[in-house]
Parts: structure tokens; C-alpha cells; sequence
């Protein structure tokens, strides 16, 4: 095994290259309950200092969890981390991110001296940011989270995170007590293209059991609703698709996708709306509530939307588009990241709640 085979195979095994904390910058990396966490901080002592006690207070606390289950999207959380003035306020905010990753810039304050209050303290500031990034990754509802964080706090949750402490106090004291000075302004020595990071540990990978909240009763009175109030809405608009050959052959195709007959009235549905919104109404797009009331109103009678936008891409995009309305109207799922990870809402819709397996008994709407 030459150099930069053994480069390679570290950084896929590791995460990262041999070496990797010995640049400029630190990177702290694992997958944790299907998200992949990133912690990123300076290698500066006070930067150190902070970043490690971040991570590991994010690591025992999502193990802590783990079993409650926080229905945590599986997405990248990515979260810088930097040292403020001892006695600082925590200063947690969600900064622009990438359509896969949700961003933070979160600051922590520095311990300059030893004390059980001072520990306390910074201990509780740095588990109140770790639960800010926790609870924006999550697609419980507020009221479902304030009753899984009182249990959780009763089980010693602040008295468990203390664990990420001794780091912090033992790092101070050796850069202290033997004079030790981080300066590292070099690159790192190796580096790799290998975007993996470990496995996570037992217990902690993407739950594939049903979401919290899911019962498969609710699942079917909401598709049956579905079935019974999208053709309301569009009867003219779905009197045309139904003469149209080339529709005809767009249903076959969605089908074959795997597509139930209540994705494609969905999809049907705000295509034919936004086509309507576009090219026939007046109302601003501003306007709020004469948006919605366009989208819930019937269509106008003998009025459809022609067949040439019912396409297999514009159907694709509206499903997509219309995904994350779902989870909120079906499950009363919370959605908190900017932007939404829309790949991640439909893994967690598909996998927890039987977004691509829940169907009934229907007549062929099409």
C-alpha cells in the first residue's frame, strides 16, 4: 500500500486523512440517527476548546435521544464553532446553507478560571446549543419536543452532558501548566477527496421503524380524503387529461415509477393550479390569502388546463414541490431547515411514514 492509497483508505475508514487536526482549521465528523454532523473550528486553544466540548456534548446528547426518538430528518447539519469572552451570552443563529445541508454559527464561552458554577454554567450554555441544531434537524412538532426534552431532563440529561467537561478543564490545564501554544498555520500534511465518514455506532443509524405519530388508520382516512376532494377541485382539468393519449402514457410511466394514483392527483393538482395562477389570475402573489383561496377554490366549470403541462418532469416538480405541505398536513411534521432538504423529507416520509406504500381501495381517477 503506497502513500496515497494509505491516505485514502484512513480518510474512508476515519472520515478524514491521517494528520487532519494538524492544520489551520479542525473538522469534527460523524453520522448520528441518519445526519451526517459536522463541527468545525478553528485550531486556536480557545477555538479547541469550545469545538471539542460542542461535539462531544452533541454526541452523548443524540445517543441520549436515540431511544426517544427526535425523528431527525436525514440530511448534513454543519455547525462553526468559535470561542467567545468568558461569561459571554450563547450566540447560536442558522446561517444560509445548501438545499442538502443546514448551516450554524454558534459562540461559546471560554472558561478562564475552575468552579462548579463556572462548569455549570458553560455546560448548560453549550447543551442549549447543541439543542437549537438538534431540534432544526428534527421534524417534531414544538409541542411533541417540549415533552420529549422535560422527560429527557428528568432522566439527568444536563448532569449527563457534563461528561464533555473534563476535555475542556484538562485542555486549558495542559495548555497552562506546560506552556503549550497552538499555532497552526501550515496545511494539513495529507489530504483527500473521500467525502465519507465512520458508520454510526449501534443503535444510532436512520430508525426505519414507523415515525413518531404514524398510525396506519390516519394514514388511510388522509388518502382517502385525497381520492374524495382533489377531483372536486379540478373536474374540468381532469375531464380533459382523461381524453388525452399523452397523459394517458404519462400515468403508465408514473406508475411504473412506482407512483400511487393519490402522488399523481397531488402533483395534477398544483400543476394545474400554478398554471392557472400564472397565466389566467390576477391576484398578486403577495397576496396571500387570494393565493390559497385559488388553490382550495373548484375549478371554473368548463375551463380546463390544457394537457400540454401535465408533463412527466412538471409532474416530478410539483410532487416535490407539494412534499413538504404533506408532511405538515398529514403528520403535523415541523419543518425548520433553510432551506429544506427536500430529498431528506421524502426519505423520512417514504421510510417512517408510508408515503410510497400507503394506498386504498379507489376508482381510476384517470
Amino acid at each position: 500500500m503506497d502513500a496515497e492509497q494509505h491516505v485514502a483508505h484512513a480518510a474512508k475508514q476515519l472520515g478524514d486523512p491521517p494528520f487532519a487536526d494538524a492544520g489551520p482549521h479542525r473538522r469534527i465528523r460523524f453520522q448520528c440517527l441518519g445526519v451526517i454532523w459536522t463541527v468545525e473550528f478553528d485550531n486556536r486553544e480557545p477555538d479547541v476548546a469550545v469545538g471539542e466540548r460542542f461535539a462531544a456534548t452533541l454526541q452523548i446528547t443524540l445517543a441520549h435521544l436515540a431511544s426517544a426518538d427526535p425523528a431527525l430528518l436525514p440530511t448534513r447539519v454543519r455547525v462553526l464553532v468559535t470561542a467567545g469572552a468568558p461569561d459571554s451570552d450563547l450566540a447560536t443563529e442558522q446561517v444560509d446553507g445548501t438545499p442538502t445541508e443546514t448551516c450554524f454559527r454558534c459562540t461559546l464561552a471560554v472558561i478562564d478560571h475552575r468552579g462548579p458554577e463556572v462548569f455549570n454554567a458553560v455546560a448548560q450554555q453549550t447543551l442549549a446549543a447543541v439543542t437549537t441544531v438538534i431540534v432544526t434537524a428534527s421534524a417534531l412538532p414544538d409541542d411533541r419536543w417540549k415533552v420529549l426534552l422535560d422527560q429527557v431532563f428528568e432522566q439527568g440529561l444536563p448532569s449527563i452532558t457534563t461528561f464533555a467537561m473534563p476535555y475542556d478543564v484538562a485542555f486549558h490545564g495542559a495548555t497552562r501548566n506546560h506552556r503549550l501554544h497552538l499555532s497552526l498555520d501550515y496545511p494539513q500534511p495529507f489530504t483527500s477527496d473521500v467525502a465519507t465518514c465512520p458508520d454510526a455506532g449501534p443503535g444510532l443509524d436512520f430508525p426505519d421503524t414507523p415515525g413518531p405519530g404514524y398510525a396506519p388508520s390516519h394514514s388511510y382516512e388522509e388518502v382517502r380524503f385525497r381520492y374524495e376532494d382533489i377531483p372536486r377541485r379540478m373536474r374540468p382539468t381532469l375531464a380533459a387529461l382523461r381524453q388525452s393519449p399523452a397523459f394517458a402514457d404519462t400515468v403508465a410511466a408514473l406508475r411504473d415509477r412506482g407512483w400511487l394514483d393519490w402522488h399523481i392527483l397531488l402533483a395534477a393538482h398544483s400543476v394545474a393550479k400554478n398554471a392557472r395562477f400564472r397565466y389566467r389570475s390576477t391576484c398578486s402573489p403577495d397576496d396571500v390569502e387570494a393565493v390559497r383561496d385559488l388553490f382550495l377554490a373548484p375549478e371554473p366549470d368548463d375551463d380546463p388546463v390544457p394537457p400540454r403541462f401535465f408533463s412527466v418532469s412538471a409532474l416530478e416538480q410539483a410532487l416535490e414541490v407539494t412534499l413538504p405541505a404533506s408532511a405538515r398536513t398529514m403528520w403535523k411534521l415541523a419543518l425548520r431547515q433553510r432551506p429544506l432538504d427536500i430529498q431528506a423529507i421524502k426519505r423520512l416520509m417514504i421510510t417512517r411514514y408510508g408515503w410510497a406504500r400507503d394506498d386504498i381501495e379507489h376508482e381510476d381517477p384517470f
